[in-house]
């Protein structure tokens, strides 16, 4: 769990916890230190020296990231962000008991997804709307919102990438001709 190291004369407990790695300064006494050691390997096998976490109101958390996407993202970004923030927002009214963000889990992340097919929606704009989930998720357990990201375990919907490729109209290709410019005309219609 810790080990103890020796450095320029002092001792130090090396150790992690959530996969992030701690050093902690235990003194020059050995016998302090292998005590100091001992005490922590007590405190991390009781899981008391994880990181405490705010467990946010979920529209807190829906509030907090379009704040963070108008800062970040582009404004076309930002109005998709927000559709898929109202289609969750929609989905958890059905969840009256669904107020924090601990309350989410990945079975309630596969619900939505069944959810939104249900709805019609294409496969697609499901796994895109995963993602901005999932983005929201991985910055609420750096804001420390959250301790882990539901969205982790949902898998993505298969897609359909076997389309066929959609030809112009004649009246699609006589618009397109009508407004490409001079220069670009003959290219257009050595294509169409």
């Amino acid at each position: 769990m810790a080990t103890l190291r020796k450095r320029k004369g002092k001792y130090f407990a090396d150790y992690r916890i959530d996969g992030r790695r701690f050093r902690k300064s235990l003194g020059t006494s050995k016998k302090m230190a292998e005590l100091a050691l001992k005490d922590l390997e007590v405190k991390i096998a009781k899981n008391e020296l994880g990181f405490e976490f705010l467990d946010a109101l979920l529209l807190n958390l829906f509030d907090e990231y379009l704040k963070y996407s108008s800062t970040n993202h582009s404004p076309s970004t930002q109005k998709r962000y927000r559709a898929v923030i109202d289609h969750v927002k929609a989905f958890i009214k059905q969840y009256p008991y669904i107020t924090k963000v601990s309350h989410v889990t990945s079975k309630l992340i596969e619900d939505y997804k069944a959810f939104r097919k249900k709805e019609g929606v294409k496969n697609r704009t499901i796994n895109i709307e995963r993602e901005v989930i999932n983005s929201m998720f991985n910055l609420s357990i750096q804001w420390g919102y959250a301790k882990e990201n539901p969205v982790k375990g949902v898998s993505i919907l298969k897609e359909d990438k076997n389309k066929k490729p959609r030809f112009l109209s004649v009246d699609e290709s006589k618009k397109l001709l009508a407004n490409c410019g001079e220069d670009l005309y003959p290219i257009f219609y050595t294509f169409l």
